[in-house]
């Protein structure tokens, strides 16, 4: 049983970081007929490389992980493998949706945030997320990084950002 099925996980932020620098920031919101949860994921973290796994994942969908990682290895000289990276899941299955029309917008908004906060401290998004959410910070729904300290403990932390 995957861990977003035992923990009734439906809505979700994420973001997979090597070595104390962000990746990426994804959000998923679901399930859906087509997909499981945490099935996008799953096949991101499953196209990183590896070495020593009996059935690394082939296929096309989120094949573009693997880009991400060699970049990051191009840039950094630090191999990024399925057993070195760490992924946060903030559950938002819980939070009080001001959109009730579309709360994956809201869900976006937060992954959007995510990404802006990051540009704001950083100079520059995540090497995962080339394309900013930017019809997502346009909705008017306050998510602000009050909300998440109100959801999460979160601990504001310094990334390294090779130069």
């Amino acid at each position: 049983m995957s861990t977003f099925k035992k923990n009734d996980i439906v809505a979700y932020v994420y973001s997979i970081r090597h070595s104390g620098m962000v990746l990426k920031f994804g959000s998923s919101m679901g399930p859906t007929k087509r997909c499981y949860m945490g099935e996008r994921l799953y096949r991101q973290v499953g196209h990183s490389p590896v070495s020593g796994w009996d059935h690394p994942l082939t296929g096309a969908n989120s094949i573009e992980f693997a880009d991400i990682c060699a970049e990051y290895t191009e840039l950094t000289n630090m191999e990024v493998n399925k057993n070195n990276i760490i992924v946060d899941i903030f559950d938002l299955t819980k939070y009080p949706f001001q959109c009730d029309w579309n709360p994956l917008l809201e869900v976006e908004r937060f992954e959007a945030e995510l990404i802006d906060l990051y540009k704001q401290n950083y100079g520059r998004m995540p090497l995962g997320n080339k394309n900013p959410e930017l019809h997502a910070l346009k909705l008017n729904i306050d998510v602000t990084s009050m909300a998440l300290q109100s959801l999460f403990d979160y601990v504001p932390q310094t990334i390294f950002i090779p130069a």
